[in-house]
């Protein structure tokens, strides 16, 4: 019995150290263009909610740490497009990103508690001939509301 009670401390604490890493993980490879990228989503997130809606995509997390895509999509030649989001949260660092097909990255919309975006903001976004994608990144977030429009 004691053999086994250790065994389960020893567990919860490999647990709590892997969930304070991702967030350390996710900080660090915020800025980095070689991770967001990656096709390999990377996250954690809690009490996610990541749904089609008419207009476009809603996505809600009560905690996120890392990158995730919101849409991905192959387009058969070049275009711009027009994207609407709103993205807010209580905690954290986010953004919203585009990556093309040639890697190349377009940050949509980029927020902390404070600068959370109030309404709709609307960027134009030039994707390429191949697969597009739309990346949530982020660390330390917690109740974080996102809305994407837009028609590719």
């Amino acid at each position: 019995m004691k053999k086994s009670r250790i065994i389960l401390v020893a567990a919860m604490g490999l647990m709590l150290v892997g969930c304070s890493g991702n967030s350390e993980s996710a900080k660090e490879n915020y800025d980095s263009a070689e991770e967001i990228v990656n096709d390999d989503d990377k996250f954690f997130e809690s009490g996610a909610v990541l749904k089609k809606t008419d207009e476009g995509y809603s996505y809600k997390a009560s905690k996120f740490n890392g990158r995730e895509t919101v849409w991905q999509g192959k387009l058969d030649e070049d275009q711009d497009v027009e994207v609407e989001c709103s993205l807010t949260l209580e905690e954290g660092t986010a953004k919203i990103v585009c990556v093309d097909a040639q890697d190349n990255i377009t940050t949509l919309v980029e927020c902390t508690p404070e600068t959370s975006s109030d309404g709709n903001i609307t960027t134009t976004v030039p994707m390429t001939s191949g697969t597009n994608s739309i990346k949530i990144v982020g660390y330390d977030c917690k109740k974080v509301n996102l809305e994407l429009n837009f028609e590719v």
